[in-house]
């Protein structure tokens, strides 16, 4: 065990420490991370120093809890959806645009009222997150 941590540990272990009064145990932040829980052990004991990409995660997770008021298990299915394709359009752009081409297509055609107030229910959904472009 390592005994000088390096600030990037120590922001790491802090925004952890945070997620667990949340109620968000190792094991929910390696699968929000992708990461094993074995990793996020090392991690906060000062083994291993966590990927540049794995903090900016862990740093959106503890944003978009914030933003939601929610802890674990109580966003809803849209939240959680909402969620997703945030992550995806800001950290895998090809990703987010097939997603965004599959629930277009899923929509009737746009001269239908329903179709119309699907897409403005999405447009309300982006721009209700946080950071998103005004």
């Amino acid at each position: 065990m390592s005994t000088t941590k390096t600030p990037e540990q120590v922001e790491f272990y802090d925004i952890a420490m945070r997620l667990k009064k949340r109620g968000l145990n190792q094991s929910d932040m390696a699968r929000e991370l992708h990461v094993t829980r074995a990793a996020v052990a090392m991690i906060l004991m000062g083994d291993r120093n966590p990927r540049p990409a794995t903090l900016v995660m862990l740093q959106d997770l503890e944003n978009r809890l914030k933003a939601t008021g929610t802890s674990k298990g109580k966003a809803t299915p849209l939240q959680k959806l909402v969620n997703r394709l945030a992550y995806l359009e800001k950290n895998d752009r090809a990703n987010f645009e097939v997603a965004q081409r599959v629930i277009e297509s899923l929509a009737p055609p746009t001269n239908s009222t329903v179709a119309a107030g699907q897409k403005r229910l999405l447009k309300k959904a982006f721009a209700a997150r946080p950071g998103a472009p005004k």
